[in-house]
């Protein structure tokens, strides 16, 4: 089982991103994989920016379809926990990120990213 950030559901769905065949390697060699709900958010926002209502209607059918990927519900307990994190910390992460690593940390469960500095801070926790 794996949390996904962001990064690598838009790679699968941007044939020019670099890191689209990796993305597409994790997906189908990973039999259990959690995105959030806060991170689903964040993909249909940057996917719609990006390329539009037809790319966010294909990627919430293959995510709600797919066997293998469970949309985490992000309870309060965990958005304190991050809140508490995010004030201590000063460093670049947005806040879902920073709810990622919280998530990561409460469940011993890891995370992938292709963002450099969230894969950083995720490796020293």
């Amino acid at each position: 089982m794996v949390i996904l950030d962001s990064s690598v559901v838009i790679a699968i769905f941007k044939d020019s991103d670099v890191h689209h065949e990796k993305a597409k390697e994790i997906f189908y060699r990973e039999d259990d994989l959690v995105i959030p709900s806060c991170v689903l958010i964040e993909i249909l926002s940057i996917l719609k920016m990006r390329k539009g209502l037809e790319a966010v209607q294909k990627c919430t059918e293959f995510l709600y379809n797919a066997e293998n990927i469970d949309v985490y519900e992000i309870s309060n307990e965990l958005v304190d926990e991050a809140i508490a994190f995010y004030v201590k910390h000063n460093n670049n992460l947005s806040f879902t990120d920073t709810l990622l690593l919280a998530l990561s940390q409460k469940t011993k469960i890891s995370l992938i990213t292709f963002d450099k500095e969230l894969e950083k801070i995720a490796a020293k926790m």
